[in-house]
């Protein structure tokens, strides 16, 4: 029996939510708070599995940082590179690699900013093609994720940041032959959102 399962049949499982405005759907979502005792205990069994999780740490799905001796910034908070949310398997294996590459000449912060975007690209096939393979990435594919972009309410500026990242993870897994994608480009520099131009300030004469 889980912990949740136990404290849930004693009564003791304390069920509290709060609401926040989503910016994305532009609706106000309700959400369930953690119990405190779940959490207390979640974190010691992290701890305990850590301790005797003896694999390479680019093996596992969370790498800590000072464990693979990357300097971090220390006024950021994330001291770990996270790969949970990448569904597919062979597009986790490949962000792992390209991440592996990406730390030995570019700081902790710019690996952050590539797992987003491969996420976000991630949750796009888990959601619109759960049974799309590597092989099955192509020019139309990639269209399709980038024309949905903009209903996401991300900012053009934020969505021209994923493109990117997204663009230079292909290319990377093209050249090392880390996925079976095409060599050939399939992110072009039309692809990206077009900076907005403001209004000109007049000087009143």
């Amino acid at each position: 029996m889980s912990l949740r399962s136990y404290l849930s049949e004693h009564n003791e499982l304390k069920k509290r939510t709060r609401e926040y405005y989503n910016v994305k759907f532009q609706v106000n979502k309700k959400v369930f708070i953690k119990d405190e005792t779940l959490i207390y205990f979640t974190q010691i069994y992290k701890v305990i599995l850590d301790y005797y999780d003896d694999r390479d740490e680019h093996e596992k799905d969370v790498w800590e940082l000072h464990k693979l001796g990357v300097r971090v910034n220390p006024s950021r908070a994330k001291c770990t590179l996270n790969f949970t949310r990448i569904n597919q398997a062979w597009l986790k294996e490949a962000t792992k690699k390209y991440i592996r590459y990406r730390l030995s000449i570019y700081s902790a912060e710019k690996s952050l900013d590539s797992i987003g975007a491969i996420n976000d690209f991630s949750a796009f096939i888990a959601y619109y093609h759960p049974l799309l393979q590597a092989q099955d990435i192509d020019r139309r594919l990639i269209l399709e994720y980038i024309t949905q972009l903009p209903h996401t309410g991300l900012h053009p500026r934020t969505i021209s940041k994923s493109i990117g990242s997204l663009k230079k993870f292909l290319e990377m897994c093209a050249i090392e032959e880390w996925l079976p994608v095409p060599d050939k480009r399939l992110i072009y520099a039309e692809d990206f959102p077009k900076p907005t131009r403001g209004l000109p300030r007049y000087i009143p004469e």
